[in-house]
């Protein structure tokens, strides 16, 4: 039952900050804890404990709407991103433009991106593309760049909406992958690779994909 309970705890910071608040809470309101046993006397320090675990309650329940609220963002079927081009089974080389249609552009917080998948090992490399957007005809584009294709294996584009947590993992990976990059070539060794992340992936949110095969 306890390794379950931490396990959701783990999970859900909010959650967590909350369950702390409360147990502060608890010991400032009633002068301590059974088990293990924690006696506290000075009234002084019961009420800034009680006041603590109200502020850290709050903190928690803050946190928890932030988070609803970016779920809400990232409901992909009110913006209606469609690709468009290319086509299923098209051959592409390993630079090539994305492109389709939207319905609703996202708010600033929400991050548009394209994403390279393998369908064999289910995982994918954000590409570092800048998403541009035509207002009047509800259209996006984007070039993509190095998408390899190994052994003739076709690979999958993915559009996908990206919340807060989702751009702090692309822009990182980003990074990680510019160092691979730079010791691929000062190694001269192209093995030299960096693992996708594994999609689906809570912060990258699909909304349509495409599969295109190597020119």
């Amino acid at each position: 039952m306890w390794e379950a309970l931490f396990g959701k705890l783990r999970e859900n910071s909010p959650l967590a900050v909350m369950v702390i608040g409360l147990f502060l809470l608890i010991v400032g309101a009633a002068g301590g804890w059974p088990k293990p046993q924690l006696q506290i006397h000075e009234p002084s320090w019961r009420i800034a404990l009680a006041a603590m675990g109200v502020i850290t309650i709050g903190l928690g329940a803050l946190m928890l709407l932030r988070d609803k609220s970016e779920e809400s963002n990232l409901n992909v079927k009110k913006y209606g991103f469609t690709i468009a081009y290319p086509k299923a089974n098209n051959a592409v080389g390993n630079d090539f433009d994305v492109g389709g249609n939207y319905v609703s552009r996202p708010p600033g917080s929400i991050v548009i991106r394209a994403l390279d998948l393998s369908p064999s090992s289910a995982r994918c490399w954000p590409k570092n593309q800048v998403v541009e957007f035509d207002e009047l005809a509800k259209t996006w584009s984007a070039r993509l760049t190095g998408v390899r294709f190994v052994h003739g294996v076709n690979r999958i584009i993915v559009v996908a909406v990206t919340g807060r947590r989702g751009q702090i993992l692309c822009d990182y990976y980003g990074e990680v992958a510019d160092e691979i990059s730079q010791l691929r070539k000062n190694y001269k060794d192209p093995s030299i690779s960096l693992p996708g992340i594994p999609f689906p992936h809570p912060d990258l949110v699909e909304c349509d994909r495409v599969t295109v095969r190597g020119a």
